[in-house]
């Protein structure tokens, strides 16, 4: 697990994304202030997580499905921001006789230099929530937890700056700083992100690879889909792959899959398909991700965009969910594929049947 996350930034991004991010390099071992204290610490939001650890019903855990045979594990694949464990309770554990010799000591830059030490060999390695004693840190803080909870960061640190300055001995928690610091990420991140301002987002997502975690899955799509868009679509499927591997969520799963859809090629898909789970009838979890799929290929083939590479069986399959689902748009679609094969009467069928199910003028 042992990872420079800087040189495998650089030799996995690429060359453009590689340069583009290059210029911040040390922003990853900036030095740690009051606020800016590892967040890589035990994650308490967690709660989304198995209690035990333990994969849930019909999951992957680890990249082993439930039953499956240790020689049938999947390797952890390197991503762009070296190799995540997205659920921290997979992290291996790490050396910290020396780290916590220097806190005994109450020497705060060695401890720092520590922790960068540690961070840059395992970089979701969770320094000690008991590091330094934090007797009666915590008393009083229900005020600031408050405005935490309610997005209010510019008024939180000014809240946490007055207190410090009135009493030196007093210090926020070290469960609060560590939150502060990562939803600042995240805002940052989510902001690059709907910039379109892909560089940056790998900017910081290379400089805080801790804050990818299972719940928190909104930065890790952020985050794949940047370094897609940098054109090194193998490091965004090693992330989604990633995901798949370590969380759990149903919902995030079959939704990781549908964005690799559009950012990725259908041999990467499909091997992210083969991931997931079996459901009680022997189906795959994401056979509508499959279906997803057949609906693109349908269409280009509508468009005349590639060649009818369609079975007789995959097309019942499509129609008779249509009709199923009463789908005016895959009603329509099939009312396109006939039309574009010169087969009007097939195609007067399904464009009739659309007709009674949307609005769509095209269809007349």
């Amino acid at each position: 697990m042992s990872v420079k996350i800087a040189a495998l930034a650089i030799s996995l991004l690429g060359t453009a994304s590689a340069i583009a991010v290059e210029a911040h390099r040390d922003a990853a071992t900036a030095p740690v202030s009051m606020l800016e204290m590892p967040a890589d610490a035990p994650d308490t939001d967690a709660a989304a997580q198995p209690s035990d650890g333990q994969p849930l019903d019909g999951q992957f855990f680890d990249g082993q499905e439930v039953g499956i045979a240790p020689e049938q594990r999947i390797e952890r694949p390197q991503t762009p921001f070296g190799e995540l464990i997205l659920n921290p309770r997979k992290a291996k554990a790490v050396d910290e006789s020396a780290l916590r010799y220097y806190a005994a000591q109450k020497d705060r830059k060695r401890v720092d230099a520590e922790i960068r030490r540690i961070r840059s060999l395992a970089p979701n390695w969770a320094p000690p929530a008991n590091l330094y004693s934090t007797a009666g840190s915590e008393q009083g803080e229900q005020p600031l937890w408050d405005l935490f909870g309610v997005g209010k960061m510019d008024e939180l640190r000014a809240r946490i700056a007055t207190r410090m300055a009135h009493d030196p001995n007093w210090a926020p928690s070290y469960d609060l700083r560590t939150k502060i610091e990562r939803q600042e990420i995240r805002e940052k991140l989510m902001v690059a992100s709907d910039a379109k301002n892909w560089a940056q987002v790998v900017e910081i997502a290379r400089a805080a690879p801790h804050i990818f975690l299972c719940n928190d899955i909104d930065s890790i799509w952020r985050s794949a889909e940047a370094v897609a868009e940098l054109q090194d679509k193998a490091g965004a499927a090693a992330i989604y792959k990633t995901i798949l591997m370590d969380c759990t969520n149903a919902d995030e799963r079959l939704a990781t899959v549908r964005k690799a859809l559009v950012l990725l090629s259908a041999s990467d898909v499909q091997e992210l398909i083969a991931l997931g789970a079996k459901n009680a009838d022997g189906t795959s979890e994401f056979e509508p991700v499959k279906i997803d799929i057949l609906r693109l290929r349908i269409g280009r083939i509508a468009a005349r965009q590639a060649k009818d590479d369609v079975t007789v069986a995959e097309l019942r399959q499509f129609g008779d969910l249509a009709v199923k689902n009463q789908s005016g748009e895959d009603t329509g679609l099939m009312g396109w594929y006939h039309f574009s094969r010169n087969d009007w009467t097939m195609a007067d069928v399904w464009f009739q049947m659309a007709m009674q199910l949307s609005r769509d003028v095209k269809l007349a």
